[in-house]
């Protein structure tokens, strides 16, 4: 679909084993096209792969306003969905299932990224707030689980994007792992992203995989948000992610984690050599600036928040001097902002 086709449906097909992309949707004054129930990738069951080359679905070079809405994209020799280059925007991406079987109960991965987001493309919608994360994976909620990666957003012109409202790492009920194998949601570079959102059909459950969400290098002024990280859909179960819930490093400035509930991340018995398992982590020097606030952390195998190399300029925590019923005293670095948590494996 190129070169300025509009309103065009591709609609109830099996589009597999081609030597390319599966859906290409690319160039300027490509717009409003919808590309929907259809298998990409797969078998006309949806239960064995049949990989297309390279992407499921490729949207570029200026494509805008395009829909892709209830399909299978699963088993394709790369990306399941790439959406990448300046001026390709405000495009969606609902209720698809990728990287699993068409009852999103075991994973048919995709080679490379379950989406990938990069090189300017801005603006675009993952997921949606019409959808029941509190229950299972259902209307605008994406299931993207049993890939190489999750989500990947990359590139400073990346700006913009929301991931919301999905079910990243789990099966379509979540309350089993079916992990993406490294990162849930890598951010590198990227900025003014959002992940999750303020109201509880904009959470992402982020569960089961080799890590959780992390922002890397350059990245800035992203929002991570209201999330599941680490639990299953009630937020009670154990589906934890590995090494850590959330990471800021290598540079990573100015960025916020709020009203999340981090829990259960586990030691890395592929990477042995790192350190189990923290809620929050932050490392190195140049990461700084990046807010904690009214999470709620507990269960993990290490610390809740563990600043490490410089991170945060490892700042120290209160001391807490007095508690009584009405009031707590101590001392803080100046002019820090404090909050006051507990739990019961002192991680507060």
């Amino acid at each position: 679909i190129s070169d300025g086709a509009q309103h065009n449906v591709v609609s109830d097909n099996v589009i597999s084993g081609n030597g390319n992309d599966g859906v290409p949707i690319e160039g300027s004054g490509t717009m409003h096209n919808t590309v929907n129930r259809n298998h990409i990738g797969t078998n006309k069951n949806g239960t064995l792969p049949v990989g297309n080359e390279l992407d499921g679905v490729y949207i570029s070079d200026g494509a805008q306003r395009n829909a892709v809405v209830d399909n299978l994209i699963s088993g394709n020799g790369q990306h399941g969905i790439q959406i990448r280059s300046t001026g390709t925007m405000s495009n969606t991406i609902s209720g698809n299932t990728i990287g699993a079987r068409v009852n999103g109960d075991s994973a048919l991965p995709n080679g490379g990224y379950g989406v990938f987001i990069g090189d300017g493309a801005s603006y675009n919608l993952i997921g949606g707030r019409n959808g029941t994360p509190d229950t299972h994976c259902s209307g605008d909620c994406n299931l993207i689980s049993g890939n190489s990666y999750g989500v990947n957003i990359e590139d400073v012109e990346t700006i913009g994007n929301t991931i919301s409202g999905n079910f990243i790492g789990t099966d379509i009920e979540g309350t089993t792992a079916i992990g993406n194998r490294l990162d849930a949601v890598g951010i590198w570079d990227a900025r003014y992203n959002v992940i999750g959102g303020d109201v509880p059909a904009e959470r992402n459950l982020i569960s089961g995989n080799g890590y959780g969400v992390a922002a890397y290098f350059s990245a800035k002024h992203n929002t991570i948000l209201g999330n599941y990280i680490g639990t299953d859909v009630a937020g009670t179960a154990d589906l934890g992610n590995y090494s850590y819930g959330v990471m800021f490093r290598s540079g990573a400035q100015d960025n916020l984690a709020e009203k999340n509930l981090i829990a259960y991340t586990k030691a890395n018995e592929t990477y042995p050599t790192q350190r189990p398992g923290p809620g929050v982590l932050i490392l190195h020097e140049n990461s700084v600036h990046n807010s904690l606030r009214q999470n709620r952390i507990h269960s993990n195998a290490e610390e809740g928040i563990l600043l490490r190399e410089g991170g945060n300029a490892e700042l120290p925590a209160p001391a807490i001097t007095g508690v009584s019923s009405t009031s707590v005293n101590g001392t803080a670095c100046a002019p820090c902002t404090v909050e006051l948590f507990s739990d019961e494996e002192d991680e507060g």
